[in-house]
């Protein structure tokens, strides 16, 4: 009777539809237990989180308080690894961080080891060193490895990085924290330019470089040279000789000379087209050198606030060029002297107020004690005949001084100060472009005008002397219907010193850029002044 009883209700629980209440219940039992093994693993990670990163902020590390406050904020939820270690995101993240070598940046300085075992406290220190890695990755981007006062620029406007807490949270809330991260930095078409120039020249680097040439006699087009076979492979390679392949011929024809002067153009060389020592010691470069120079030019740029949407000005020293800027479209520009090495144009920014039509030239100090004095020892009126006037400032009085009442040869620092009048011979020539600056590095003209024949032209004290000063006067003050360029004219030919404001400042930056890419795609390079 009871074994009938059972078997009865074994029967019954086999039943199809109490075999699936039986699944569910058992179902529910397991999941139970795993969303509490779930919860536990993530309190018990919290926890180590929370411990880790609260002894970190004790240590004064800055980037170890923003953390504990970024993920104190949060619960101590990591955002990089699960209790089975790193996440999809974290290994997209440092996918992007590996390739940093293509952005001219160093992936070394962005490893993170993986954690010796799942263990909750390791996982934990993974956790903090890769938002520490992704935080250093991310402030490399925005504005560089080092700072650029450390090499001597000093730029009123630099480049400010996002602060590490909005970078975070701008991860922890982005579908695609990759894409975030892609977004920090330089964005315009310039930056990408030197990018893609550095990532094709990396590939250039890894297959072994380029060739060079042989140095010799400067081989001029229509005569033959054994060279010449090697310099059109040389051209072929950097993309300047436009063939399918070179041609073995030792005779210096046209399309030779096409190439020779592409490639002494973008390399800042006199495109006479012969193959002479400047043009074959920048052929003898190598692939791995050029690299580099793309690299620190990367990082320049980094250093730097985007362009201005309104009128700016640019002065690139390597390139010996100035450019008035609309937005990132030129205007006007102009080749430049700038300053010899002696006495090196320093980087720097500031804006410009106003310019000075037949302006006076105070002279500095060291060019009287250094330049001057020698000269006025040998005759003490040498300088009277080239408009010089010598003044001295007694208790706020200043009074001109007879060139003839000093002795020149007793002195050892000139007690005067000397100012060159406005004329033909002055020093600044007719405009001088000005904005506040404590180097007293300014813009202006020059009666040396022989010195823009030179391809490499660093012979000034410091200023930046211009070629067509008067062209830039007009295109300056164009918005001024009583300067124009006429007007601007006559009163140079009067001879009488005349100060004009701009009706808007003009921000004037000193760049060092020996490498960019033009809207076309050339690539260029200039020397290391």
């Amino acid at each position: 009777m009871q074994r009938a009883h059972l078997e009865r209700k074994i029967a019954k629980f086999e039943q199809p539809e109490n075999k699936m209440k039986r699944a569910i219940a058992v179902c529910a039992v397991a999941f139970t237990m795993f969303a509490s093994n779930v919860v536990f693993a993530a309190e018990t990670m919290s926890l180590a989180l929370s411990d880790l990163l609260i002894r970190a902020k004790a240590s004064g590390d800055s980037i170890d308080r923003v953390l504990h406050d970024f993920y104190a904020y949060r619960g101590y939820q990591p955002m990089w690894v699960g209790q089975n270690g790193r996440n999809p995101a974290a290994r997209r993240v440092l996918s992007l961080l590996e390739r940093s070598a293509g952005e001219g940046l160093n992936p070394s300085d962005y490893t993170v080891m993986l954690p010796p075992s799942a263990d909750t406290h390791h996982l934990a220190r993974d956790e903090r060193n890769l938002s520490r890695a992704i935080l250093r990755y991310a402030h490399h981007r925005a504005v560089g490895r080092i700072s650029a006062r450390q090499v001597g620029a000093r730029y009123s406007r630099v480049a400010v990085a996002e602060p590490p807490e909005q970078v975070l949270h701008a991860l922890a809330t982005a579908i695609d924290p990759v894409q975030t991260l892609s977004q920090i930095g330089p964005q315009n078409e310039e930056f990408q330019g030197l990018l893609w120039a550095y990532s094709r020249l990396q590939r250039v680097v890894a297959a072994g470089g380029w060739s060079g040439v042989s140095e010799g006699p400067t081989i001029w087009p229509g005569t033959a040279d054994l060279r010449v076979a090697k310099v059109r492979i040389a051209l072929w390679q950097r993309g300047d000789y436009h063939a399918t392949e070179p041609s073995a011929s030792v005779v210096y024809d046209e399309q030779l000379g096409e190439a020779v002067r592409r490639f002494q153009r973008r390399h800042g060389l006199k495109d006479d087209g012969g193959i002479g020592k400047g043009t074959v010691r920048a052929l003898n470069i190598p692939a791995s050198t050029r690299l580099a120079q793309l690299r620190v030019n990367l990082e320049r740029r980094r250093w730097q606030i985007p362009a201005p949407a309104e009128r700016h000005i640019i002065v690139n020293l390597p390139a010996y060029e100035m450019a008035v800027m609309e937005g990132e479209i030129r205007t006007f520009t102009s080749p430049v002297v700038i300053g010899a090495k002696k006495h090196m144009t320093p980087e720097f920014s500031a804006d410009m107020t106003y310019l000075v039509l037949n302006p006076h030239w105070y002279v500095r100090p060291s060019i009287a004690n250094e330049e001057m004095l020698p000269e006025l020892r040998k005759d003490p009126l040498t300088y009277v005949k080239k408009g010089f006037r010598a003044f001295a400032s007694t208790e706020g009085n200043v009074t001109e001084v007879d060139w003839e009442s000093v002795d020149w040869q007793a002195t050892e620092k000139v007690p005067v100060y000397f100012r060159q009048e406005s004329g033909n011979t002055n020093a600044l020539g007719v405009v001088r472009f000005m904005w506040p600056n404590k180097d007293n590095i300014y813009l202006h003209d020059t009666p040396s005008k022989k010195l823009f024949g030179h391809a490499r032209r660093a012979f000034s004290h410091g200023c930046i002397r211009v070629q067509d000063p008067m062209g830039l006067a007009a295109h300056l003050l164009e918005q001024k219907p009583k300067w124009s360029p006429d007007a601007i004219l006559a009163r140079v030919k009067a001879g009488k010193r005349k100060s004009v404001s701009l009706d808007q400042s003009v921000h004037v930056r000193m760049l060092y850029h020996t490498a960019w890419v033009d809207a076309d795609g050339t690539v260029n390079f200039r020397a290391d002044v």
